[in-house]
């Protein structure tokens, strides 16, 4: 195995707990199919964003950002992109930092629409 291979084992095991107390924890919603942008944004929204974020129901908050189901594009990419709030736009959060993620901009589109077509959950 090589160390490369080792570290990404590694930072895989280290993020498991996080994402298992999110399952246990997080009521997914119901399953609906969705559209093929839709499912590369759920692949997408599952790769980039599960640190911070619901990783099976985006209508909740997550261990440490807030629900970001419905997020316009023009939030996402102030966001996502470049960390900062889109111009008069409200914070769900205060005092909420988040890593501007440039990488993701090619997805960014395909996350935008599996968070407008998630279902919220049925309680």
């Amino acid at each position: 195995m090589t160390v490369v291979t080792r570290a990404r084992l590694g930072l895989a095991l280290a993020a498991l707990p996080l994402l298992l107390v999110s399952v246990r924890c997080t009521k997914a919603p119901p399953a609906v199919p969705l559209s093929a942008a839709g499912e590369r944004g759920r692949i997408a929204f599952a790769t980039f964003c599960f640190p911070c974020h619901s990783p099976i129901n985006p209508h909740r908050n997550g261990q440490l950002g807030p629900a970001v189901a419905r997020s316009s594009k023009e939030l996402l990419e102030a966001k996502v992109l470049s960390g900062t709030y889109p111009p008069g736009y409200q914070p769900k959060q205060a005092g909420a930092q988040m890593v501007p993620l440039p990488h993701v901009k090619a997805q960014l589109g395909d996350i935008e629409a599996f968070l407008a077509e998630v279902p919220e959950p049925v309680d």
